[in-house]
């Protein structure tokens, strides 16, 4: 089954290059943006620039539209698409609705949405074993090939229903984004007071390991440690007071 991706961004280049990597023939790609095509047939053996949408869709039986979220009905809408293709989108906090005119014409659509960050698309490819798929369709044989996918990326996957997507997404958000921003908030204190970025980060990383351990081990016995697990009522103050 020849795979097709109408977007090369950091999810759409990410996904493509595990998914090449596993020998799922990924053999088109279109983007705006020419240099990002461009990255993405780098990092993606035997896939080749297409000028349009429209032929990313006549060359492959399974596409991905892994544009930004914005422009995903339109571009499908601008695709003529054929009966029993596959059509994909990988958006978290939206629903196959945004496939519609796909579906009118005789697609299969699904939600294939990896619950990860992706800061680059060289490490986004790298970080996705071991991540979570949520995956949506009526159709229980692209179902199927979404959960194939998942397993042959080392990944899980989770069905989740159309309305509580977007309380999904927030909750993934949160694991990562907020993390991200104590993670600066924690740097640029210490940075105030004369310590190196360098050695902020050296500093704060084995924290946010060591966290990452103890939620996957024991988070129901021990959900918080330090001054507020052990009542440190004193240090706490310091804290407050600093």
């Amino acid at each position: 089954m020849k795979l097709g991706f109408i977007g090369a961004g950091k999810v759409g280049t990410g996904l493509a290059t595990a998914l090449s990597g596993k020998n799922y023939p990924v053999v088109a790609v279109y983007d705006t943006v020419k240099q990002s095509a461009e990255n993405f047939v780098a990092s993606v053996k035997g896939c080749k620039i297409m000028s349009t949408p429209q032929e990313v869709a006549d060359n492959a039986e399974f596409v991905f539209i892994t544009t930004p979220d914005a422009y995903i009905e339109q571009v499908c809408s601008s695709v003529k698409w054929r009966p029993k293709q596959y059509v994909v989108h990988c958006s978290g906090a939206n629903t196959v609705q945004l496939l519609e005119s796909a579906k009118k014409a005789g697609a299969y659509v699904g939600v294939f949405h990896p619950g990860l960050t992706f800061a680059d698309t060289k490490q986004a490819a790298k970080n996705i074993p071991g991540s979570t798929f949520d995956i949506e369709s009526e159709d229980e044989v692209l179902l199927n090939i979404f959960q194939e996918m998942a397993a042959s990326l080392d990944s899980n996957w989770i069905v989740v229903k159309a309305e509580e997507k977007p309380v999904y997404h927030v909750a993934v958000e949160f694991t990562s984004l907020f993390v991200m921003l104590l993670f600066r908030m924690s740097a640029d204190m210490m940075q105030a007071m004369g310590i190196t970025e360098e050695e902020a980060v050296k500093a704060a990383l084995p924290m946010i390991r060591g966290t990452a351990n103890n939620i996957e081990n024991n988070w129901t016995s021990q959900p918080l440690t330090g001054p507020t697990d052990r009542g440190d009522i004193d240090t706490i103050r310091k804290h407050i007071d600093g």
